[in-house]
């Protein structure tokens, strides 16, 4: 239980101190229940649930990565910007899928497209 507070604790610092995160965690908050509402299917809905906690989690492991990059290295050197700059592409990527996912989604919706 104790690793569990940890972990929890561990999203609340990386909630306020990566404006990024507070983003993705607030339009999260906003399109998971809007995913229930929504007169999909069950797999649509677990697609669209899915897509959203996706860029989440890579977004706390990229926050991890770039912590640790920070702390072991003591300049700016082509491997540390070639980690942060893969962590940031893994983010853009999980982005681009929410997107599509959702995008696909509600254009079906709006046009009555099945």
């Amino acid at each position: 239980m104790e690793r569990f507070d940890y972990s929890l604790q561990d999203v609340r610092n990386t909630f306020y101190d990566e404006i990024a995160y507070h983003i993705e965690f607030s339009v999260a908050v906003i399109l998971i229940p809007a995913a229930l509402q929504l007169p999909v299917s069950l797999i649509v809905r677990i697609f669209l649930i899915v897509s959203a906690l996706l860029v989440l989690i890579i977004e706390l492991i990229n926050t991890a990565v770039g912590v640790a990059v920070n702390s072991i290295s003591i300049g700016q050197n082509t491997l540390s910007v070639k980690v942060k700059d893969s962590g940031s592409a893994a983010i853009l990527m999980a982005s681009i899928n929410f997107l599509l996912v959702w995008g696909i989604v509600l254009f079906n919706l709006i046009f009555k497209i099945s």
